[in-house]
């Protein structure tokens, strides 16, 4: 009797456990996981007397790699049951060397064909998403949003003997439009889909910007939890910088993998 008993109390403390929050009644949270993304770049610098410079694919034309593992993570504070401010931050730095195929025009730089040179990208995202829950209850949420994505880049040529270098960095702090939604389809697990955007012209920069993530999570526990998701960046901008005058088409799409926790 007494053995049934305790079976009984600690399946019921098990499956409380394992019961999920309910959706939205988090004050913190945070993700941290890796990210696989393909990776797409195209970049061009013009010279410094108006010259368009040659459109160059960094994975093409100077065999830096079209995959890598990096990691992510976000932070998110519930300060009010409908109100909350979402922090993402990661970076991608890439580097390699080959023979060029055939002649590019980097600023005020021409790399000739058959030249063997180094091509660096790199890029660090920091963005801040205010977010405002427009529906609400213990199941599902969807929320509207403003925020600033801010992303800087740095991409270079040199020569690997090291004579020759031209490196271009621009800071795009973007303002972004948000949508966000969540749904619970079964007691421990979640559906999640949220995107960002913008399309105009601000200070140095004209261009685009799209950010996208879905995703499936499960709670085994209360508090913690996996998230399998997918997403997708998409950067298309022209720069007008006194020093930098050119334009990028920066794309990096693919799965990922997250533990979560929520308190």
């Amino acid at each position: 009797m007494k053995t049934r008993i305790s079976l009984s109390i600690a399946l019921a403390m098990l499956s409380s456990t394992a019961m999920a929050q309910d959706v939205g009644s988090e004050q913190f949270s945070f993700r941290l996981g890796a990210f696989f993304p393909h990776v797409d770049t195209k970049a061009s610098v013009n010279a410094s007397n108006g010259t368009a410079g040659t459109s160059v694919d960094f994975e093409t034309d100077l065999n830096l790699s079209d995959s890598k593992t990096l990691p992510v993570m976000d932070a998110t504070w519930r300060f009010s049951p409908r109100h909350r401010l979402v922090l993402d931050y990661f970076s991608l730095d890439r580097s390699a060397s080959g023979t060029l195929s055939g002649t590019i025009n980097w600023g005020d730089q021409v790399f000739t064909r058959n030249t063997t040179v180094k091509g660096d990208f790199n890029s660090d995202v920091l963005a801040l998403t205010y977010l405002y829950s427009l529906a609400l209850d213990k199941d599902s949420e969807l929320a509207v949003g403003v925020g600033l994505h801010n992303t800087k880049f740095t991409a270079g040529i040199s020569s690997t003997a090291g004579s020759v270098s031209v490196s271009k960095s621009a800071n795009a702090p973007l303002p972004v439009l948000a949508l966000q939604g969540t749904a619970r389809f079964m007691e421990n697990w979640r559906a999640n889909a949220g995107v960002k955007w913008l399309s105009l012209k601000v200070g140095d920069y004209d261009g685009k910007l799209t950010v996208f993530q879905a995703g499936i999570q499960y709670f085994p526990v209360k508090n913690w939890g996996i998230e399998g998701a997918y997403l997708a960046n998409e950067y298309k901008l022209d720069v007008s910088k006194p020093d930098y005058k050119g334009s990028m088409k920066y794309k990096f799409n693919g799965p990922s993998i997250s533990l979560i926790g929520q308190f």
